[in-house]
């Protein structure tokens, strides 16, 4: 509910050798569609859609103060969190978002409990085209390590500031319980 807000409840930044491998892509372009109401949140900058966040289907996060994480427990090397109430959405009873961090990378996990038939996109951005490779997707001088039964595939978009921004997305079943991936 703020004039700069944008729908990235759980979004996050990942950085190594100076540059951010899995990135925020910051504010777009100022103009008046970029600061009303009602067009704010389709540029892909204030969108949960060009951020590190799960969609599900066609339900993305929505706009508001009311609509933010429900529960937060941290401590070293783990932070964990229920994004579930920034998507305003029946369906989307539970989305608990867990990072553990290692000498080895981090760790992402998230948890589900969703009752809709439409299925979770996980999606990861960065500014650097990400290249798949041996079953890993490597980002400059990261890897990002993830089942091999899952298939990443690769888009991007190109940005109001003209910048291009790389979208890695993992889509599972409705059912799917969980996903990890780690970073190293």
């Amino acid at each position: 509910a703020e004039m700069h807000n944008h729908n990235d409840v759980g979004s996050f930044i990942f950085a190594k050798g100076g540059n951010q491998i899995i990135t925020d892509v910051g504010r777009g372009v100022y103009s008046k569609q970029y600061f009303r109401a009602e067009t704010r949140y389709q540029h892909t900058e204030c969108s949960s859609l060009g951020h590190a966040v799960p969609f599900f289907g066609e339900t993305i996060q929505k706009t508001g103060g009311a609509y933010a994480a429900t529960y937060t427990e941290h401590r070293e090397g783990y932070f964990k969190m229920d994004i579930a109430g920034a998507y305003g959405d029946e369906n989307v009873k539970s989305v608990v978002r867990e990072f553990t961090m290692a000498d080895r990378g981090v760790t992402l996990k998230d948890s589900f409990v969703y009752t809709g038939t439409a299925p979770i996109t996980e999606r990861f951005t960065s500014n650097i085209e990400p290249v798949i490779n041996d079953g890993k997707i490597v980002i400059d001088c990261a890897e990002i390590v993830f089942d091999n039964n899952l298939v990443p595939v690769v888009t991007s978009t190109v940005l109001s500031t003209k910048n291009t921004l790389w979208f890695v997305d993992f889509v599972l079943e409705p059912d799917t319980k969980s996903f990890s991936i780690t970073i190293k």
